[in-house]
């Protein structure tokens, strides 16, 4: 999975109840940036607003933007059905059952990012995941 893959996962979850808020805006450019994306090009993909496949992933590409998604999810303080539907409809897409997002919510926060904590999620919610 490249870094612009899940950009543009990111990107199309912020935006799927309509309005990029400020606070996931931020958050994908700097998720972006910290992969080394230049500014012009991560805006390019929010701009585009192309999903990109999601196909011959690892496992941990999967949690990796699962976890994302539920971030950009919670990021603004609100959280809308339409996010809901299409978190869902990602983890489908990536081979988790529902129960895997309703496991990572009240887990994750967009300003705490512990490695060991993500680590331990994953496991957690990997009996959610089909094989």
């Amino acid at each position: 999975m490249s870094i612009e893959q899940e950009i543009s996962v990111l990107s199309s979850a912020a935006q799927c109840d309509g309005d990029l808020d400020r606070r996931e805006y931020d958050y994908i450019m700097k998720l972006g940036k910290a992969h080394g994306m230049a500014a012009e090009r991560i805006q390019e993909i929010i701009d585009s607003r192309q999903e990109l496949g999601l196909d011959d992933l690892s496992d941990d590409e999967k949690f990796e933007i699962l976890y994302n998604i539920v971030i950009i999810m919670k990021v603004d303080g609100k959280v809308y059905n339409e996010e809901i539907l299409f978190c869902q409809n990602i983890a489908s897409r990536l081979g988790y059952e529902y129960e895997a997002i309703m496991e990572l919510y009240p887990h994750v926060h967009a300003r705490v990012k512990v490695a060991g904590m993500k680590k331990q999620l994953q496991r957690q919610i990997e009996k959610y995941l089909k094989h």
